[in-house]
């Protein structure tokens, strides 16, 4: 062996022993924090005599439950708010009984007032609820906020994350084959790619939210006043208006509702449901008066 060789193992034989005994310094660092956070009690009058005081097996032990309980503590907190770990089940049936993981938020938070999918947790029902929290189910409401997963058995079928009640970053849907069905993209209850126009230079005031995905109109649509009330609501399928569209007065009661095709290729041509009037009192309903056909709601064109 050359001297060469012979100074390099002496080298690496030092920096292995120099990281031992750094190791080992820490750990006596941290056993000597840990018996300080136990006290004299425990460990008698000497902290730092292990012989009087636990094995070095349960030493170890304790060690590990206090760097998963700090690990725990971290995962708990999402965006800089602290939450706390909950779940919901669905179905009767064992074999087919779905399971939903998530987290709440342990502190009331202020919402945003213009999404209309705000999900919660109901602590009572023990089930989750989209949409507005009334007054009589403040106190049983949690709003979600975090990673969460929709799960049959050991097969994922749904997961994403939520942000203040509302759907954010990246959502996935599966089958039981675990074959990719859909997946959508949200920006705090908006999705990504829509367009959103505002009333203020600050962008903090919606006024309209086109939803589009590849390019075509595909989703929620929504409208709403300068003050933030929800003037307009329905939903786009390859861009054309499907199912009841709804307008609001100013008082967020409803104003109109006019019923589109469920399906963007049928030819069935838009009516109107029911009209109301300022005070939320029906004047017109389609079942009682007949029909009546929307001249303002043409059908759009797919192009």
């Amino acid at each position: 062996m050359s001297k060469f060789q012979q100074l390099k193992h002496f080298v690496l034989i030092l920096i292995i022993f120099s990281i031992l005994l750094s190791c080992k310094t820490q750990q006596r660092i941290r056993l000597k924090e840990l018996y300080e956070k136990i006290g004299d009690e425990v460990m008698g009058n000497n902290i730092y005599d292990t012989s009087k005081g636990p094995s070095l097996a349960s030493t170890k032990k304790i060690i590990k439950k206090e760097d998963e309980k700090k690990d725990r503590t971290k995962s708990r907190f999402f965006y800089g708010m602290k939450t706390r770990r909950a779940y919901a089940r669905k179905g009767k049936d064992p074999k087919k009984r779905e399971y939903e993981l998530f987290f709440v938020l342990r502190k009331p938070v202020p919402i945003n007032p213009y999404v209309t999918d705000i999900y919660w947790y109901h602590l009572k029902k023990r089930q989750i609820i989209n949409g507005p929290i009334d007054e009589r189910d403040k106190k049983y409401a949690k709003i979600i906020h975090g990673p969460y997963i929709r799960r049959q058995g050991r097969k994922v079928l749904e997961e994403g994350i939520f942000y203040v009640g509302t759907k954010h970053g990246r959502w996935e849907r599966y089958d039981r084959n675990f074959i990719l069905l859909d997946k959508k993209r949200f920006y705090k209850g908006w999705p990504t790619d829509a367009e959103i126009s505002y009333y203020d230079l600050n962008q903090q005031k919606p006024k309209e939210v086109i939803p589009i995905q590849w390019g075509r109109k595909e989703g929620n649509y929504y409208y709403f006043a300068e003050n933030g009330t929800l003037l307009t609501t329905g939903v786009y399928k390859d861009n054309i208006k499907i199912g009841i569209w709804t307008e609001y007065h100013s008082a967020k009661r409803k104003k109109k509702e006019t019923q589109y095709p469920k399906d963007p290729y049928s030819t069935v041509e838009p009516f109107i449901l029911k009209e109301y009037d300022a005070k939320g009192k029906v004047y017109y309903d389609f079942r009682k008066d007949g029909p009546k056909i929307d001249s303002t709601a043409a059908p759009e064109s797919k192009n």
